[in-house]
């Protein structure tokens, strides 16, 4: 991996570690640019945070936001922990585990972020929402089955509290759409979430820390 400083700024090494540090965001900068000449929407409104567009109050969200965040943070401890147990040539199996929970994480993060399963999928596509507990509980059941081993050696317990939890709020959810209206509605089924959420992240937070060995760090 090149430094960059000024002495190298203008190599070749340079030039291409920046090209693909900044091109992502040069791509997303690009689609707003095209999509807000195409359907002559405001450049803002793929920009500004929602809440300054629609006007809303600085905490409108914030539970949710922090739940964004520890997906975030979920997700990036487990790629960087993924990059340094192959560089130390350790255990394919380990690997495998963690590239399959970062990706299924990346997956949780962006539906969650983007609002796939509660409004894209229902209101634009047609596809009721109750059809991605499917393919999540197929995912899941591959994972628990294919790593079952490795997992007994893991706090397997948070995450099972995480299942937990997940559990109780699409639960609530159903109840709340097929059956009635229960007082305090959005505590359960956000909260549930969100403590889904803080389960998920301690699992995969302290599993990493247990297999990823640095020895400067010991």
């Amino acid at each position: 991996m090149p430094v960059i400083n000024i002495k190298t700024l203008f190599t070749k090494a340079s030039l291409v570690t920046l090209i693909k540090i900044f091109l992502p965001g040069i791509l997303v900068l690009g689609i707003g640019a095209i999509c807000h000449l195409i359907y002559k929407i405001p450049f803002s409104v793929y920009s500004r945070d929602p809440i300054q567009v629609l006007e809303g109050k600085p905490y409108v969200g914030i539970i949710s936001s922090i739940g964004i965040l520890l997906w975030s943070a979920t997700a990036s401890i487990i790629y960087f922990s993924a990059l340094l147990i192959a560089k130390q040539h350790k255990s394919k199996q380990l690997l495998g585990f963690l590239l399959y929970a970062g990706i299924f994480t990346t997956l949780l993060l962006f539906d969650d972020l983007f609002l796939f399963h509660d409004v894209i999928f229902p209101d634009y596509l047609k596809v009721n929402e109750n059809f991605f507990y499917i393919p999540y509980g197929i995912i899941l059941l591959i994972f628990i089955i294919q790593y079952r081993k490795l997992l007994l050696e893991t706090d397997y317990i948070l995450l099972l509290l995480a299942f937990g939890f997940f559990i109780g709020s699409a639960g609530t959810d159903q109840f709340i759409e097929y059956v009635c209206n229960i007082p305090g509605e959005y505590i359960l089924e956000d909260g549930f979430k969100l403590l889904g959420i803080i389960s998920w992240f301690a699992f995969f937070s302290r599993t990493c820390y247990r297999y990823v060995k640095i020895k400067d760090f010991d």
